[in-house]
């Protein structure tokens, strides 16, 4: 008998409550990467649901689960998205069932929404998202033959994908270059995107921040010409995640990022018009301070 099992059976509850703790149950047990990262990383999880909560504080719980998501639990992001999926479809399913006034707190953010974590080419993004958008008036094509004339840096990236069944509705790109890496995109169809038709918010934000956990270890520079974002939302995404936009003393990021892909980043987004990133892993960023302040003394 697992702890679930031991849960279940100690625990009075309602037909929403059971089928709620059914759904993570079979998430986390039969996952087994997500049921580890939970026990090595984050027991508290389990210590939690071991503590035998009555259905109105795990209803609770679980709102404050999709709210807060799973960041500070150092659990892996393939774990966080398969738990939050979990938590999504058991607190969906249990606004099917026994509708009450925590569920009036439940708004779609990701529900539904599932986020591989194996990562896709240009050529499988192409395909995939003309297949599942036929009737666009902007379809995709590869970087490589973009008219526009895209970073030639990018041209054989990978991505992060977001989903909603079999259509592909989001994704956000990077190539990496072994020492440093470069942005390759990103897009979420508008009917997804924040304020779109279909109600869901942060999709983009989360593929954005996917991207970080995978790449921020290592410094990266990208152009910026997102035209689906109003004003300079897209600019101060990139400032909230320490990026430097349009810098000019580039000499300190020659010895990070080779010097003529520095200088070619600069001299297209003058040429286009375009904003440009540098970024720099925050331990690089207090190195190079020390050094600096050491030179001045």
């Amino acid at each position: 008998m697992t702890w679930f099992d031991t849960f279940l059976k100690q625990t009075k509850m309602d037909y929403g409550c059971y089928d709620a703790l059914d759904i993570l149950q079979n998430a986390v047990n039969d996952d087994k990467e997500l049921h580890d990262d939970l026990w090595l990383k984050h027991k508290t999880f389990i210590d939690w649901v071991n503590s035998s909560p009555n259905c109105h504080t795990l209803q609770t719980e679980l709102v404050k689960m999709r709210k807060e998501g799973f960041n500070s639990w150092s659990i892996s992001v393939g774990s966080q998205n398969k738990l939050m999926n979990a938590v999504m479809q058991a607190l969906e399913h249990w606004g099917k069932t026994n509708q009450n006034e925590f569920m009036r707190d439940v708004k779609k953010a990701y529900r539904g929404i599932t986020f591989p974590t194996r990562l896709y080419s240009d050529e499988e993004i192409v395909e995939a998202w003309n297949e599942s958008h036929p009737k666009s008036d902007n379809p995709r094509v590869t970087r490589r033959t973009n008219p526009v004339g895209l970073n030639p840096f990018t041209f054989d990236g990978d991505y992060l994908t977001a989903w909603d069944g079999n259509k592909l509705i989001g994704y956000s790109g990077f190539e990496d270059h072994g020492t440093w890496w470069a942005l390759a995109g990103a897009r979420v169809h508008p009917d997804y995107a924040n304020g779109g038709s279909k109600g869901f918010t942060g999709i983009g934000s989360k593929l954005q921040k996917e991207k970080m956990d995978k790449m921020a270890h290592k410094p990266g520079v990208g152009l910026l010409n997102n035209q689906t974002i109003k004003g300079n939302g897209w600019v101060k995404s990139f400032i909230r995640k320490h990026w430097e936009v349009n810098p000019t003393e580039l000499e300190k990021y020659y010895e990070h990022i080779p010097k003529k892909i520095v200088d070619f980043h600069k001299e297209s987004a003058e040429q286009k018009g375009y904003d440009w990133v540098i970024y720099l892993p925050k331990i690089q960023q207090e190195i190079d301070a020390a050094w600096e302040n050491k030179r001045k003394e």
